[in-house]
């Protein structure tokens, strides 16, 4: 699609997934934090340190209540098309069905889990929040004590064979966006 207002080219890589609060979707969030959460994230260091090819990278699940959907989000550098960090993102996903990750990425994504629940409790009204959360969506705000245990239970097993389930160019739909008006037909 084209962007008037878009000063660089991005895309959107949207891949189906199950819904939230399912074992192959605590797996899928993990993998997200590994690939994109922060400058130390796979792919972060790849197309933004390294190749330099991109500004800005986002990865994640949309976390709906139903099918939900795995994103991964970048807005190219200047002078780069998305063609070239696309190639590098399929590649990672490839990398990560066929190796699988390591004991320490996943304890570093499950140590980032851990800091994001615990903080996130903190205030009365977080707490709140998440617990009505929990009520209104899934009719028991009690589940909000076991949600940490579903993370933990996530092995590197677990993630390979998600990301080998999940990210095939079957279940891939992939958005370009570049900036200007569309040319004429």
């Amino acid at each position: 699609m084209y962007d008037a207002n878009a000063t660089l080219p991005a895309f959107h890589l949207g891949y189906h997934i199950p819904p939230s609060r399912t074992p192959d979707h605590y797996a899928l969030e993990i993998l997200a934090l590994l690939l994109g959460d922060g400058e130390s994230s796979r792919l972060y260091q790849t197309l933004i340190k390294r190749k330099e090819i991109c500004q800005d990278v986002a990865v994640g699940p949309d976390d709906r209540r139903g099918p939900d959907l795995f994103s991964v989000w970048a807005v190219m550098a200047s002078g780069h098309a998305p063609k070239e960090a696309q190639e590098v993102v399929l590649a990672e996903l490839a990398s990560i069905a066929n190796g699988g990750i390591t004991s320490r990425e996943l304890a570093k994504a499950k140590n980032r889990i851990r800091a994001a629940f615990v903080f996130g409790l903190q205030s009365n009204m977080a707490r709140s929040q998440h617990l009505a959360q929990y009520e209104l969506y899934w009719g028991d705000a009690n589940l909000l004590k076991l949600e940490f245990d579903h993370y933990l239970a996530v092995s590197m097993e677990d993630i390979k064979r998600v990301a080998d389930t999940y990210f095939k160019a079957t279940n891939r739909t992939v958005l370009d966006v570049l900036p200007g008006a569309a040319p004429a037909s």
